[in-house]
């Protein structure tokens, strides 16, 4: 393995690290709003940065491993599929909207966090075998709106900041 192999690898390993930390961390604070499940999706942030500096399949490993690990760690086995619908559908669209549509981090980052709502609540819809648990997925969807945009604007102003790779 040759050196520029061992600095991406080393730069994506420590990534998914500070996006555990992140995930960790934001379940550890109070909510930010009344509204249960809104969440400004710290991590989000990481698969950003990720998508900017290494391109898609990797910010999608990211978001897939912090969410596996993030559950496993600190959100428990019945987190998991919440935590992996969500980093799936969110990063994957972030990826295609990030390649094809050419929209700034903040439209990314709203992209991100309204998908992963929508696929959380999906989940909790079928999990709990209730449809009645979308009509919820409005009032998510503003809360995702704002969070998205103060995730992309923090993903914006950390890749200002970076050395290339």
């Amino acid at each position: 393995m040759n050196k520029s192999n061992v600095k991406k690898l080393t730069t994506i390993a420590i990534l998914t690290a500070v996006a555990i930390c992140l995930a960790i961390f934001e379940q550890m604070l109070p909510p930010i709003t009344a509204i249960p499940g809104g969440k400004l999706g710290l991590a989000n942030i990481v698969t950003m940065i990720a998508l900017y500096k290494f391109g898609g399949g990797t910010a999608i490993g990211i978001a897939v491993t912090r969410s596996i690990l993030g559950s496993l760690l600190y959100g428990g086995a019945s987190a998991l599929p919440y935590s992996l619908a969500g980093a799936l559908l969110s990063s994957i669209l972030m990826v295609l909207f990030y390649r094809r549509a050419g929209l700034s981090f903040i439209g990314i980052g709203v992209i991100g966090g309204v998908s992963h709502n929508i696929a959380q609540t999906i989940v909790a819809a079928a999990i709990l075998q209730n449809i009645y648990v979308l009509t919820y997925m409005p009032v998510l969807m503003i809360v995702a709106v704002f969070a998205g945009a103060f995730t992309g604007f923090a993903a914006i102003q950390v890749t200002k900041r970076l050395k290339n790779p």
